[in-house]
C-alpha cells in the first residue's frame, strides 16, 4: 500500500505544479493591468483569457485541484512569483496590493 500512496502523492504534486504556471501567468497579467493599465493590449486580454481556459481544463482533468485548502496553499506562492515576474516585465516595483480570486479568475478585463 505504501507504493500506491507514494504514487498518488507524486501525481498530486505533479498536478499542482502543472497548474502553477498558468495561474502565475494570469496573476502577472492582472497585476500589470492594475499597475500599468495604459499599456494593456489585446494580447494582454488574450493572455488572461487563454490562461483561464487552461486552468479550467486542468481543474476538469484533476478535480482535486479545486480543493479549497490546495488552492489557498498555492495562492501565496503563485502570487509572490507573479509579482516578481510583473516587476521584471514592467521594470518597476509592485507595491503591496490585494489580489482576490475574483479579479484573477472571474472579472472581465477590458482595455482602458
Amino acid at each position: 500500500m505504501h507504493g500506491v500512496e507514494a504514487l498518488l502523492d507524486a501525481l498530486a504534486r505533479a498536478d499542482q505544479r502543472a497548474i502553477e504556471r498558468p495561474r502565475i501567468r494570469v496573476m502577472r497579467h492582472v497585476i500589470q493591468g492594475k499597475i500599468q493599465s495604459e499599456r494593456c493590449s489585446r494580447r494582454w486580454m488574450r493572455a488572461i483569457r487563454n490562461g483561464r481556459k487552461e486552468i479550467r481544463k486542468l481543474h476538469q482533468e484533476s478535480p482535486s485541484l479545486t480543493d479549497r485548502s490546495i488552492c489557498e496553499q498555492l495562492w501565496n506562492d503563485c502570487l509572490d512569483s507573479a509579482i516578481g515576474e510583473a516587476e521584471g516585465d514592467m521594470d518597476c516595483d509592485v507595491p503591496p496590493l490585494p489580489l482576490m480570486w475574483q479579479e484573477v479568475f472571474e472579472d472581465e478585463h477590458r482595455l482602458g
